[in-house]
C-alpha cells in the first residue's frame, strides 16, 4: 500500500502538494501518479509498501519500496516538473528529463 513517512514535515508537503496541484489544474494527474505508485509494489510480497518521504525539490518526494518487513529495497523520486522547477538540470529540482511536461513524474 502507497503510504507517507510519519513525519509533520513529510505531510505538510503531501498537503502543499494537493494545493499546488489543484492551483495548477493538475489534481488528476497527481491523483493518477499516487495510484500508479500504489500499484507498483511487489504484489507477491504481502504486507510490501510504497512510502512517500521527503525531497529537496519543492512539490516532489522521496519514494522509498519497502518489502514485507519494512526493509528498503529500491528507492526514487515523485518528482514535480513544471514552472519554478525546471527539469535541465538547475537548482532547485537538480533533475534532467526529456519529457517537458508540467506534473508530477516518476524517477528511479
Amino acid at each position: 500500500m502507497l503510504t507517507i513517512q510519519k513525519d509533520e514535515r513529510v505531510w505538510d508537503r503531501y498537503c502543499k502538494a494537493w494545493g499546488h496541484a489543484l492551483e495548477m489544474g493538475l489534481v488528476s494527474q497527481f491523483v493518477r501518479k499516487l495510484a500508479y505508485l500504489d500499484q507498483y509494489r511487489d504484489e507477491e510480497v504481502l504486507g510490501a509498501a510504497v512510502e512517500l518521504g521527503l525531497d529537496f525539490a519543492p512539490h516532489s518526494f522521496s519514494i522509498l519500496w519497502k518489502d514485507e518487513r519494512g526493509r528498503p529495497y529500491m528507492n526514487g523520486g515523485l518528482i514535480y516538473q513544471g514552472p519554478g522547477s525546471p527539469v535541465d538540470g538547475s537548482f532547485p529540482s537538480l533533475t534532467v528529463s526529456l519529457d517537458n511536461s508540467v506534473g508530477w513524474f516518476i524517477h528511479t
